[in-house]
């Protein structure tokens, strides 16, 4: 009994997108929106989001310089001792790679350039948080939610996009279609 195959018909952007890829491709393309916005939100120093009835808030500069200092108030010694030894006094610094950070890894997920490499960094930037969170009485999952979808995406192909193979540079060589084919279909 011969191999049945799928109808391959589809042509463009679509062509990339299997019944797995495009579910990836949300998920890897919401994360670059979180990572992007909030990156850019340390730029600009905006920090409310408002659309239509629906009111949020994105981190700046000063909410992350905030927020880590209260998670690492509570944290495990060394971790303590490096964040208001070194980071903290040192912000300027650090706080500008953490923007460029946040910024190159919103972009690697949106566009799905280095995808991969950018949902490990996104990953390292969540793990970066969780551990400055130990002690201090967070949720369990809080960052757990953030990381083990982020690993999985830099563990396997997140549904990337052939209209970006196509682009000189930017990915891998599309193979030429055979003009006829042989063997079962």
């Amino acid at each position: 009994m011969g191999v049945t195959r799928m109808s391959s018909s589809r042509t463009g952007w679509r062509a990339g997108l299997d019944a797995t890829g495009w579910p990836l491709s949300l998920l890897r393309i919401f994360f670059g929106i979180v990572y992007l916005s909030n990156g850019l939100a340390k730029i600009t120093g905006t920090s409310s989001v408002s659309l239509g009835p629906w009111r949020s808030f994105l981190i700046n500069s000063d909410g992350a310089r905030g927020i880590l200092r209260h998670d690492a108030a509570t944290s495990i010694g060394p971790y303590h001792d490096l964040v208001f030894n070194v980071i903290l006094p040192h912000y300027s610094i650090f706080g500008a790679v953490v923007t460029a950070a946040e910024i190159a890894v919103g972009v690697g997920l949106l566009t799905g350039i280095l995808g991969r490499l950018a949902a490990l960094g996104g990953a390292l930037l969540t793990l970066n948080v969780q551990v400055a969170a130990i002690g201090g009485g967070e949720w369990t999952y809080e960052y757990l939610v953030e990381l083990v979808p982020l690993l999985y995406l830099a563990a396997v192909p997140s549904g990337h996009l052939r209209i970006l193979d196509r682009l000189p540079g930017l990915g891998r060589p599309v193979p030429a279609r055979s003009a006829s084919r042989t063997g079962p279909r």
